[in-house]
């Protein structure tokens, strides 16, 4: 890898760090877990692993939203480094739905330690 890719890699690397983490817990679900309010959770005619799912989508995508402007910010701090946007849509479009991939199977591993725990 060239400098400018190996930079590049890393900023969005730190960018979408709480999209990839495995490590990143819910510390609502495990309370509730260790607590034994989850029974609760369990009686009621409500989908528990869709909601524990959706919740912790929404949490990383949420703090990942936070961090999007510092991309902006690299990309002008950086111009003697020349990071490249990406070349056409589709890459970018690539990009976005293989994120999305990611997000939904790190969210799905976490969520079964979640349930190994219960």
């Amino acid at each position: 890898m060239t400098l400018t890719q190996t930079v590049s890699y890393m900023w969005l690397q730190q960018t979408f760090l709480i999209i990839f983490s495995v490590i990143f817990s819910d510390t609502e679900i495990e309370s509730s877990i260790e607590n034994g309010s989850e029974a609760y959770e369990l009686v009621r005619p409500a989908d528990l692993y869709g909601r524990w799912f959706s919740s912790a989508c929404a949490i990383r995508v949420a703090v990942t939203a936070f961090r999007l402007p510092l991309l902006i910010v690299v990309f002008f701090l950086t111009t003697p480094l020349n990071i490249p946007l990406p070349p056409d849509f589709f890459q970018l479009g690539m990009f976005m739905l293989s994120t999305a991939l990611a997000l939904g199977v790190t969210v799905s591993f976490t969520k079964l330690m979640y349930v190994s725990m219960l």
